[in-house]
Formats: structure tokens, sequence, C-alpha cells
């Protein structure tokens, strides 16, 4: 009896159950999109122009602006720029350099002239710095040192402007105007009192004060 027990004890020990191997875990695979086989070709078309553009607003880092003086308008000397008349009538020069007569009938007409030209201008005072004649261009205006000048005569031409000095301010302006600024200035204003698009008594009263009106 011992003897059978002893050999079912031994078989039991034999007996092991057999250790089932894990299986690698399998994640689903992502399918990618294309987003190309979506777009219609204007669709694409019209990416494909963003993209540009963003790549050409994209500017280099700590790159200084150049500064332009007249030396520096030497180096555009042929270029071509608008000259605008500001003066109520008649203007006409004639090119010290080049011995060319440029006329201006009346009051906004515009002749091109080269740079080369507006620096040999520049020896007559009186057609820039008066001045009867503006340069519609931001480079030649730094590089002459024209902007005091050519902000006196953005307030004379837009006279909506001279309406939100207060009279200090009005006085201050009007009585730093050249001669020549006064009587443009001068022109507009009487215009302006006498179709009643003036409407501020002070305004009005502190003009004709001080431009004789």
């Amino acid at each position: 009896m011992e003897d059978k027990i002893k050999e079912i004890k031994t078989e039991t020990k034999k007996k092991t159950t057999a250790k089932k191997k894990a299986e690698p875990k399998t994640e689903p695979k992502k399918e990618g999109v294309d987003m190309s086989a979506m777009m219609t070709p204007e669709m694409m078309a019209m990416f494909m122009k963003f993209m540009e553009s963003q790549q050409q607003e994209v500017k280099p880092m700590n790159v200084k602006e150049e500064k332009w003086t007249k030396a520096s308008l030497y180096n555009i000397k042929n270029e071509m720029v608008e000259v605008r008349n500001v003066l109520d009538g008649k203007v006409v020069y004639v090119s010290p350099k080049t011995k060319l007569k440029y006329k201006w009938l009346e009051k906004g007409d515009i002749e091109i002239l080269s740079v080369e030209e507006i620096l040999a201008m520049d020896s007559k005072k009186i057609f820039l710095r008066t001045p009867v004649l503006v340069i519609e261009d931001e480079r030649v205006i730094e590089g002459l040192g024209l902007g005091k000048v050519y902000r006196d005569i953005e307030l004379i031409e837009n006279t909506e402007k001279l309406e939100e000095l207060d009279i200090d301010e009005l006085k201050e302006f009007v009585e730093g105007l050249s001669d020549e600024c006064k009587n443009n200035l001068r022109d507009e204003m009487n215009k302006k009192i006498n179709n009643y698009e003036i409407r501020d008594y002070m305004v009005v009263d502190t003009l004709k004060g001080l431009l004789d009106l």
C-alpha cells in the first residue's frame, strides 16, 4: 500500500503544467493620411502660394535699415522719381547740369526727374526747401533732410489736421513756416473759410490774424 502511494506522489511531481509563452502585443497599424491626395489642383496651388509667401516674409535678423544721406543718393543717381508742384501756379526749372527745362503748369502737376537732377536742383534752395516742388520718394527726402519741410506740407495739404491742434500749437506751426508755405496755407484757408468748411471760431480767428486773411 505504501509503495502505491509513493508511486502516485512520484507521478504527481513529474506532471508539470507547461507555461504558455507570452505572445508579443501588436498595436494596430496607423494608416498615414496623404493630404495631397485629398486636395483639388486649385487647393494645392493655393497651398503652394501660401508656403512661398511665408518663406518670403522671413527676414534675416539684425539687418539694419539703410540710412540715406546726400552722399549715398549718388549710388542711385540714375533712378527716376516723381516731382510734384505744390505752388498754386506755374513753375519752371532749368537744370544747371543738363540745361534741360522742366515745366509744371499748375499745382499738382508731376514731372519725372533723375535723382542726379534733383541733387543739382537742391543747390537752388527755393525749389525743394521753400518748397515749391516736393519729391515723391522717401529715400531722397531722407537723404536731403527734408523731413520737417514735408511734414509741414502734409499739414497744409490736409488742413483738417490743423484743426486738431490747440491754439498755441497752431501759432507755433504757422509762425515757423517759410513765406512760400504761408502763401500756400493762406490760399487753402481762404477757400475753406469762405466755403464755411472750418467752423471752429477760435481756429478761424487765429488763422486770420497769423495769415492776414
